[in-house]
């Protein structure tokens, strides 16, 4: 885990980065020699690779934070979930044999469906699994996330308006339309993972085998999600900003507008600027970038571009007002690295820009279950866990999308 100590030290690099970028860049102004072209190549790759690793370290210090909060406010039950934690591991260790446990455990796993070989991780432990994704994932930090209980959530698109015009005295009004409601539903779909472990490893390994599993777990399902997020197809998955269709300066339900960026294979600062220009002024105030490290580095790269306008170093905190190093700002917005955006190549959508939070909600259905299942594999132990996840566009004109294309 990072401290804050090594977040602030990254910060200082980040700067110490930026100022030598700039030096790279004014001497490319005025000698375009191969060799200054490489060297600003390789202080902006630098840069992009140390600002992954402070936002790496920012997401899992400010989750690490969140959860030492959270615990400060014991509860009588807080206790009772602690044992069956605990007992739940002994379980697990025993291989399925409760006369193995000790009574307090027994007594504390007496809730759960153990004719089916034990049933259920305590609610504690989900929390670690939902922690996890929640520091892996680009989405959940920026988008709406709402827990619910049940299949799916429904939410009333209020995105019409009434007409009206100008009438003269005596004139005889005409019928004018009434605005139209719409409706959008989110469905939780299902997301598993299927390991198994052999009974003597269970047994006999010297490392914390429920553990490990969950971490591998919790890994895979974060990936999934957030390659969903951005391109799921919303049938077995969510659904992914960049599936719907291209929009236009006119708004419409199920598009978004997608801005030229004036070149096919590299970026370019007018099509940034159109991209932050087409985004209404209600939204701006929480709105961020989104793209790979790739694409950021590029941008970086570009060649004459006064670096302490288009890129700044801003001040992150965390809970508690702590401050957790910097953080790197394009043309004064913030930035989120995302793996799973397009690289720069004609036509792709190499870059989100818009206030996610107003525009894409993640439903997560309540609770995470994890099945132990030692009989139908004689030797093996089956882990199955499953989640419930969806997600879509809920404001179709708080997210834009900046297309490599000419026009």
């Amino acid at each position: 885990m990072p401290q804050e100590t090594d977040l602030a030290k990254i910060g200082e690099e980040l700067q110490t980065g930026l100022v030598a970028l700039q030096k790279a860049q004014e001497k490319q102004v005025k000698d375009t020699d191969g060799l200054v072209k490489a060297e600003v190549s390789r202080v902006a790759e630098d840069l992009g690779k140390k600002f992954e690793e402070l936002q790496d370290g920012q997401d899992k210090l400010k989750a690490a934070m969140e959860r030492v909060a959270a615990n400060d406010n014991t509860k009588p039950e807080d206790a009772k979930a602690k044992l069956e934690q605990e007992a739940f591991k002994s379980f697990l260790h025993a291989g399925g044999d409760i006369a193995k446990l000790a009574p307090e455990h027994v007594k504390a796993l007496s809730t759960d469906n153990l004719a089916n070989g034990g049933y259920l991780v305590p609610a504690q432990q989900l929390g670690i699994i939902n922690g996890r994704i929640f520091e892996t994932s680009p989405m959940r930090q920026v988008a709406n996330v709402i827990t619910t209980s049940n299949k799916s959530i429904e939410v009333i698109l209020d995105d019409d308006e009434a007409s009206g015009g100008w009438a003269g005295e005596g004139d005889t009004p005409t019928e004018t339309s009434t605005p139209q409601l719409g409706r959008l539903e989110i469905v939780a779909k299902k997301l598993y993972a299927y390991p198994k472990a052999t009974n003597e490893m269970l047994a006999d390994a010297t490392v914390d085998m429920e553990a490990w599993l969950t971490g591998k777990i919790s890994d895979k399902f974060a990936r999934l999600e957030n390659t969903a997020f951005i391109s799921g197809n919303g049938v077995n998955a969510p659904r992914g900003i960049l599936t719907y269709n291209a929009g236009t300066s006119t708004y419409a339900r199920n598009t978004i507008e997608q801005i030229a960026n004036g070149s096919t294979t590299s970026p370019t600062e007018a099509g940034l600027i159109s991209l932050i220009g087409s985004l209404k002024e209600d939204y701006q105030a929480g709105a961020s970038f989104l793209m790979k490290r790739a694409t950021f580095i590029e941008y970086l790269k570009l060649s004459g571009t006064n670096v302490f306008r288009f890129f700044n170093l801003q001040p992150q905190s965390g809970p508690q007002g702590k401050v957790l190093g910097g953080s790197l700002t394009l043309l004064e917005q913030t930035v989120r690295l995302a793996d799973d955006m397009p690289v720069i190549a004609s036509n792709a959508l190499s870059v989100a820009y818009g206030n996610f939070g107003r525009a894409y909600t993640v439903v997560d259905r309540k609770g995470i279950s994890v099945l132990r299942d030692p009989y139908t594999a004689p030797g093996l132990t089956k882990f199955y866990a499953e989640k419930r996840t969806g997600g879509g566009v809920t404001n179709f004109e708080a997210i834009k999308l900046l297309k490599m294309s000419v026009s």
